[in-house]
């Protein structure tokens, strides 16, 4: 029903749905590069994409050096299978500094850093996977960091209020 209604809206303000982007009783759903799987709630990178980003990465490393242009292309790649766990968006650093100032032609080594970033990625790529079942807690948590310093605090709150706040949380990009 909410499906229906948001198609009809799109019709009044003169969109179109995407037919291949909408899904109608299906337990499972590839878009966007993930596959969503409505019964067990998992929302993981698409395996016909995964494997050879897997592939390429470690063929990369095993070469020791890239072009800036095909770095460019692999940070691309590796946003898109952890775009289900932001968090893990932090392991994309040397690979950003490898092409930093430099032209998309110029071919680098890869520095021991940036080689272990690749393996890193390459080992947690397919552990990139968000429950979207995942229950509240009756806890908040908040943390901070900057130059100088890091704080955590924790409290308990009513579950009841902690799926309120859940529900209007803030959602960002493509988890809206």
């Amino acid at each position: 029903q909410r499906l229906n209604q948001l198609c009809e809206m799109y019709l009044q303000v003169g969109l179109t749905s995407h037919p291949a982007k909408t899904f109608r009783g299906e337990e499972v759903a590839e878009s966007w590069g993930v596959v969503a799987n409505g019964r067990s709630g998992f929302v993981r990178p698409n395996p016909k994409r995964l494997i050879p980003f897997l592939h390429i990465t470690a063929q990369v490393v095993r070469l020791q050096v890239a072009s800036v242009g095909l770095l460019e292309v692999l940070a691309g790649a590796w946003c898109s299978v952890l775009q289900n766990r932001r968090r893990a968006m932090c392991r994309l650093e040397m690979i950003y500094a490898a092409q930093r100032g430099r032209p998309r032609d110029a071919v680098v080594a890869l520095a021991k850093g940036l080689v272990q970033e690749l393996w890193t990625l390459v080992v947690l790529g397919p552990t990139m996977v968000a429950e979207m079942r995942a229950g509240s807690l009756d806890e908040i948590f908040m943390t901070d960091a900057s130059e100088w310093g890091i704080a955590a605090v924790q409290s308990e709150l009513p579950l009841v209020f902690s799926r309120e706040m859940q529900r209007h949380c803030l959602a960002r990009g493509v988890c809206a």
